[in-house]
């Protein structure tokens, strides 16, 4: 009986909001300006739309917002790419989604990027020469630099290519039935980020890469000693050859490490990995450094 009085009873254990409701702010979605909404955009929507759901139903008040990251290197490669490979290409001309048809440009950087480190790297230019070599790589960054002085040709392309993207991406959300009560812009807020920094440097707070040189990570002393988490990333490869062959294996092995804290500690900065590789009486036999990379490269490959 109570189970059909409940289904009987409209809106059933929802709270209506009133002027003393308490207000909670849920940020959700936040994507960047790319790329279109993948699959994993849409789990984080859904979720992020049905938290706001719940927490209304019990009376509070909640404001919906997302964080847009409308700017920066990867923004500048998507834009780079449709300059020189676009042909003035449209959402309209290409009737594609304008999310989907700026990631096409992301994706097609990327290709022709590794094609340039394949031709450096074939002329014998170690990863690090590769990268600073590279045209592509260059321009991208001088792109930035423009757009961060404000340049009117770079701003009235950023603002095309990322008015496309919004369109593709309201279209999704329309789809979804989501909708958010502001949008904020890192674009807006990146100058401010930039004085903290500064006055962070002048205070000693944070330290400046100096010369190219890249900080070494004691991975041990920050997860172990300051968080208590036991990790120090010493662990070893699978084995690989487990019979008495003395054949040598070659080919490609992926390793994924457990990405405790990497948000967290390197968040946009550019790393790369140094591998050590030891043999059964852990002498150093061999040591691989990774070419430079950023974690969002890494993510969204």
């Amino acid at each position: 009986e109570s189970i059909i009085k409940i289904s009987k009873t409209k809106n059933y254990g929802i709270t209506k909001k009133n002027n003393k409701s308490d207000t909670t702010l849920v940020e959700f979605s936040s994507p960047n300006t790319n790329k279109p909404l993948h699959l994993g955009h849409i789990r984080n929507i859904v979720l992020g739309d049905s938290v706001s759901r719940i927490i209304e139903a019990t009376g509070k008040n909640v404001k919906r917002v997302q964080i847009i990251n409308d700017r920066g290197i990867h923004i500048c490669k998507s834009m780079l790419a449709w300059q020189t490979f676009g042909n003035g290409e449209t959402p309209e001309k290409a009737n594609m989604k304008g999310d989907h048809l700026v990631g096409k440009y992301y994706v097609k950087f990327n290709q022709e990027y590794n094609k340039e480190l394949a031709e450096l790297r074939g002329q014998g230019y170690s990863e690090d020469e590769c990268i600073n070599k590279s045209r592509l790589n260059k321009e991208a960054k001088e792109l930035l630099l423009r757009w961060e002085s404000n340049d009117s040709e770079v701003i009235k392309l950023w603002s095309q290519m990322n008015n496309w993207v919004y369109a593709g991406f309201n279209e999704t959300y329309k789809k979804l039935g989501v909708t958010f009560d502001k949008n904020y812009y890192e674009s807006e807020t990146y100058l401010l980020g930039k004085d903290l920094i500064e006055e962070g440097l002048k205070s000693n707070v944070f330290y400046k890469k100096e010369d190219n040189e890249f900080k070494l990570i004691d991975w041990k002393r920050i997860f172990d000693e300051e968080y208590g988490c036991g990790i120090d990333f010493n662990s070893r490869f699978p084995p690989l050859n487990i019979s008495n062959s003395s054949q040598l294996l070659s080919g490609k092995l992926r390793y994924g490490m457990v990405s405790y804290g990497f948000e967290m500690i390197l968040k946009n900065d550019i790393f790369k990995l140094r591998i050590y590789i030891k043999d059964r009486e852990l002498n150093t036999s061999n040591i691989i450094e990774t070419p430079e990379v950023t974690l969002e490269e890494i993510l969204s490959d």
